[in-house]
């Protein structure tokens, strides 16, 4: 649109001269003529009207020509720098006689306007220091003599009316770059000051079938190619709505140097409708900025900037080239969040994914496909802090970012980072590049809420303390599922002053001969207090496996190994707790002889089995008649003579459980009795 004010600039000087021979014309013929040879004089183009033309003196001049069309500059390619369908121009007529022209109407329905910059950066819209061809450099003047010739015209001032555009066309080529423009259906109304400007337009036009409301005011249209001018400039569309104030330059490009304030509903639609589509993902929506602009060729940058971006806020500086194969952006920004869902995207809206991501969500782990070609959208080095990192169901505190994106692989340090109630620092690197996503991250943190990070992390909800964490971990996959099943790494975990939800581990070793009978219960209101939980984890193919599993608490000790199935989320442990003759825990002695009962802990982790180590009793009867003849109570015992046979199925379906075994199974329930006859039978015979 500049270039085209720049062109209505130079057209009314052709206009001014036409009109200014009007009071030396006799005939409309004759009025073609006159306006075709002073067009080619004063230019050196050539106008050519092939429709009517019709003129009036009185009572006031009128010229209207029909399909008219005006020649690019002579030293520049053939062809038509606008097809006019109608122009109609009015002035008054006094003023004519005193070699001033006042021009109360110019009217141009459907043109088409077709501006060029040669490969030498020429432009077909300059009328300034038009030369006239030598063809007509004497016969010409000759005729222009004769006839009174427009050449004895001097114009002394010229007044511009409003210039109305209906239905217009315009067409933008820059021969150098290849960069081009088309708008169509314009509308516009343009004031001008003087033949220097300054220029106002108001209108619409039609681009890229979208409309668009303009409001410009440029001071100097005629210096826009050198120095360039001042500018305010107001766009209004579907896509988008920006209002600009400072300078404008065409120079080999655009340029714009001001303050800016732009709102659009979606960067990726915005985009795609300039021309410049983004990779297919997630996210890139709504985005608006306030902010100091420099504009220059393929360069964009921002200062002192307050901008929103899918719904994260954010002020600073930022930098984007376009120059490249996908835009790179340079950003040093503070932020209120960075919110990374909204650039992993769940991709399939069919019936049958939908069931799918169901079916798979009651599991645990989704399969529902994950799409991070959103990471190959742009190349990116941003230098950021926030309040807040969002990922998955995790969310991190205040925290500084130095990232790197290119060719879909983000490689973020996080940095001074508060990490639920404690503090960290790590590194996430995200690849969306490669055809199968991956992801691999380092943690180390400190004084954490151990309950809040193991229930965003895992849904886990049985434990809670005060946390420490090393944790080195990788994994590829085009789904949630996927990516658990190949999580690889060493995690080193240590909570302090925290306790176990759901089960007390001294009750259950006190009461463990009913505790064999019926299983162990888990209720929500007793909890295993401890000073300190440790393990250290080797993980593969998701599963961590562990060894070193200590647990120091009031009255109990544990230690244990085993393993967690992370895909199917299950535990599968062997601990052996002891009972302490103290109610101290980390700072109480170790060494005191206590009765070690193996527990197994087995199945899913939100709920899972934990009963002794039935096997390990049945291996070695006598060792397990020792240990559990010291817990029972020497006035009693259990009556196996009354509940024998319902003793007997509670024993062989517990065994059942833990053996895998067929409860009809007569050998494995006649080992059942046996056992139990011979731990209690012999008890109650002694009293």
């Amino acid at each position: 649109m500049k270039r085209f004010i720049i062109f209505i600039s130079g057209l009314l000087v052709v206009v001014a001269l036409v009109i200014a021979a009007v009071p030396f014309l006799l005939t409309a013929d004759f009025a073609g003529e006159q306006l075709k040879s002073a067009v080619l004089k004063n230019t050196g183009r050539t106008l050519t009207i092939n429709g009517e033309l019709k003129f009036k003196f009185f009572p006031e001049v009128m010229i209207e020509a029909n399909d008219v069309a005006l020649s690019n500059p002579p030293n520049m390619f053939k062809g038509q720098f606008a097809a006019i369908k109608t122009l109609r121009v009015k002035v008054a007529a006094m003023p004519l006689l005193s070699k001033q022209v006042d021009i109360k109407e110019m009217t141009l329905l459907a043109p088409r306007l077709s501006l060029v910059v040669d490969g030498e950066g020429q432009e077909n819209w300059s009328f300034a220091n038009g030369e006239k061809p030598e063809a007509a450099s004497s016969g010409q003047a000759a005729n222009d003599n004769q006839s009174g010739g427009t050449s004895a015209v001097a114009l002394e001032s010229v007044n511009l009316a409003p210039i109305v555009i209906k239905n217009g066309d315009i067409r933008f080529l820059d021969e150098r770059s290849g960069g081009a423009f088309a708008a169509q259906n314009v509308n516009l109304e343009i004031r001008i000051g003087g033949l220097s400007g300054p220029v106002d337009v108001k209108g619409d036009l039609v681009w890229n079938k979208e409309k668009i409301k303009l409001n410009s005011f440029v001071k100097s249209p005629t210096t826009l190619t050198g120095r360039g001018s001042p500018i305010d400039l107001a766009i209004d569309t579907r896509l988008l709505k920006t209002q600009f104030n400072g300078r404008a330059k065409v120079d080999n490009g655009f340029g714009l140097a001001g303050n800016i304030a732009v709102n659009t509903p979606s960067l990726r639609q915005l985009a795609a409708w300039s021309g410049n589509p983004l990779t297919k993902g997630k996210g890139l929506g709504a985005f608006s900025a306030k902010a100091v602009l420099d504009l220059s060729q393929q360069n964009i940058k921002l200062s002192k900037a307050r901008i929103s971006l899918d719904g994260m806020n954010a002020q600073g500086t930022l930098a984007v080239s376009l120059a490249g194969k996908r835009p790179v952006i340079t950003a040093h920004i503070g932020m209120d969040r960075i919110n990374v869902n909204a650039y992993l995207q769940d991709t399939g809206s069919s019936s049958k994914t939908a069931k799918s991501a169901k079916a798979s969500s009651n599991s645990g782990w989704s399969d529902t496909p994950i799409d991070m070609s959103g990471l190959t959208a742009v190349d990116a080095n941003l230098s950021i802090a926030t309040s807040q990192i969002a990922y998955k169901n995790v969310l991190i505190g205040k925290t500084r970012v130095s990232a790197s994106l290119k060719n879909g692989l983000l490689n973020a340090k996080l940095s001074e980072m508060v990490f639920y109630d404690g503090k960290a620092s790590g590194q996430i690197v995200l690849n969306g590049g490669r055809k199968i996503p991956s992801i691999q991250g380092a943690l180390n943190a400190g004084g954490l809420n151990a309950y809040r990070l193991l229930k965003d992390f895992a849904q886990f909800k049985r434990l809670e303390g005060t946390g420490q964490m090393q944790l080195s971990l990788a994994a590829t996959g085009r789904s949630q599922r996927e990516m658990v099943s190949t999580l690889a790494g060493t995690a080193i975990l240590k909570f302090t002053n925290g306790a176990i939800r759901g089960i007390n581990i001294a009750s259950m070793i006190r009461n463990v001969e009913k505790s064999i009978l019926g299983g162990w219960d888990k209720t929500d209101n007793q909890n295993t207090d401890f000073s300190e939980l440790s393990a250290s984890f080797k993980i593969k193919d998701g599963l961590a496996r562990n060894d070193d599993l200590k647990l120091i608490g009031p009255l109990v000790r544990v230690s244990g190994k085993g393993e967690v199935d992370m895909l199917r989320q299950k535990l599968d442990y062997r601990v052996e707790p002891k009972l302490v003759a103290t109610l101290k825990g980390q700072g109480g002695k170790t060494g005191l002889k206590g009765i070690a009962v193996p527990i197994i802990i087995k199945g899913p982790w939100a709920n899972p089995k934990i009963y002794p180590d039935i096997e390990g009793i049945l291996s070695n009867p006598q060792a397990a008649f020792d240990k559990l003849g010291k817990l029972v109570n020497k006035a009693g015992g259990v009556d196996i003579t009354k509940t024998g046979k319902k003793i007997g199925d509670k024993v062989t379906k517990e065994i059942s459980k833990t053996l895998g075994a067929d409860v009809d199974n007569k050998e494995l329930e006649e080992t059942g009795k046996k056992l139990f006859k011979n731990l209690f039978g012999k008890k109650k015979k002694q009293n």
